[in-house]
């Protein structure tokens, strides 16, 4: 496995059980996507299966370093971190849900005059056992948005009242959150907010307890699967990502 301090060893243990998992029920995951997976565990070889917690993490640290690229050349007063979030929905209506709020969230970023470029990334985590809600997963939509300058601009940015409205307005009744639907905050360490958006999904596999991470395997492989062929990310204008 890799020896990155932000991908400890527990990654092996989700892999074997996600392997494991795949197996055992023919027929929920494609063949070809994790026919190679149970081979992938070391730092250089890669199956690039969609539910491999080491291929995730070398994609999506590639992301970030593309991001990287771009964002670390622009004014850290010209960008915001956004986070929209709605209720937790289950895994049955996870694919349709997210659909909907990456055409929400695209299209107020679209329609927001006081921007220059975005990146945004959609982001599914299972809900906290906490809450005792079983079954359920956490979506939500993460932006790094890149105002215009106050002197070009001439007026003051989108509020985070307007986000609100906006964001509600763009969603159904049922799956609004209670609380703090919008989140805003100032950007003080850019390559610190870079890498928490373009973290792996699976991210999350080393901090479980030996007793949940079987759990904890089973409910990414339904989140992961229910996103397959749905983009993670948009980016555009000033945040495009160079991909050459």
């Amino acid at each position: 496995m890799t020896t990155d301090r932000r991908y400890p060893a527990a990654f092996r243990e989700a892999h074997n059980l996600i392997y494991a998992y795949s197996q055992g029920v023919p027929g929920i995951f494609p063949e070809i996507e994790t026919r190679r997976l149970s081979t992938c565990l070391g730092p250089r070889a890669g199956c690039e299966s969609p539910y491999c917690p080491s291929c995730a993490k070398r994609y999506f640290y590639k992301l970030e370093k593309r991001l990287w690229k771009v964002a670390r050349h622009i004014e850290r007063s010209e960008l915001s971190y956004l986070t929209f979030i709605l209720a937790d929905c289950n895994y049955y209506e996870l694919r349709s849900t997210a659909r909907g709020i990456k055409a929400v969230a695209t299209s107020m970023l679209k329609a927001d005059p006081t921007l220059q470029g975005w990146f945004m990334r959609l982001e599914v985590t299972p809900s906290d056992p906490r809450r005792r809600t079983p079954g359920m997963c956490h979506p939500h939509v993460h932006v790094l948005a890149h105002y215009k300058p106050q002197a070009v601009l001439g007026r003051k940015r989108t509020s985070l009242r307007q986000w609100q409205t906006a964001w509600k307005a763009g969603l159904p009744e049922d799956v609004l959150a209670r609380k703090k639907p919008v989140v805003i905050k100032p950007v003080h360490d850019v390559e610190g907010i870079v890498g928490y958006i373009c973290k792996s999904p699976l991210f999350r596999a080393g901090q479980q307890k030996p007793k949940d991470i079987h759990l904890y395997a089973m409910q990414m492989l339904d989140i992961i699967a229910a996103l397959a062929h749905i983009p993670s990310f948009d980016d555009r204008g000033t945040l495009k990502l160079d991909i050459s």
